[in-house]
């Protein structure tokens, strides 16, 4: 009985979400942004390819892996998959401006559609823009805009 009320409460509902959007300037050319980027996504497992210009990116969802087991814990406890599209324009001399949008959706059943969601923090554009700075060795990032549920809305600056 106490292990049926445990996965009764693990699976709650979905928290309603929308698109999670990070809008920094960054002091680095635009190509290098866009290559450290790329490195970024990929070695998180997304298959990255150029959006609809040469300074826009895009991936897909992120494979999950498929072992039996975790097709069980999915179909009780749910799952969350996220995608993130990115463009880096060219601001002043050496700059760059980036742009990250992160959607993620989530199901808490095997049959259930999949709903737009609150993306978890490892998932978030703040979280993506944290390891582009960290691949870059960047000091600063000037935040332009942020519509992250994961952090406070009056961050001027990561550090």
């Amino acid at each position: 009985m106490s292990i049926a009320l445990l996965f009764a409460g693990c699976a709650g509902s979905l928290t309603p979400g929308e698109d999670d959007t990070a809008d920094v300037r960054m002091e680095a050319p635009p190509d290098l942004v866009l290559t450290a980027l790329t490195n970024v996504l990929t070695e998180q497992g997304y298959d990255v390819k150029r959006g609809d210009s040469d300074r826009s990116l895009r991936t897909g969802f992120r494979e999950q892996s498929g072992l039996f087991w975790d097709s069980l814990l999915n179909s009780r406890l749910g799952v969350g998959r996220s995608r993130v599209e990115a463009l880096v324009a060219p601001d002043g001399d050496a700059g760059s401006r980036v742009t990250v949008m992160v959607r993620h959706e989530g199901k808490k059943w095997m049959w259930e559609p999949w709903r737009q969601a609150k993306p978890p923090v490892q998932d978030s554009a703040v979280n993506q823009i944290r390891l582009l700075r960290n691949e870059l060795r960047a000091l600063d990032v000037q935040f332009i805009s942020e519509s992250s549920p994961n952090s406070s809305p009056n961050r001027s600056a990561i550090r």
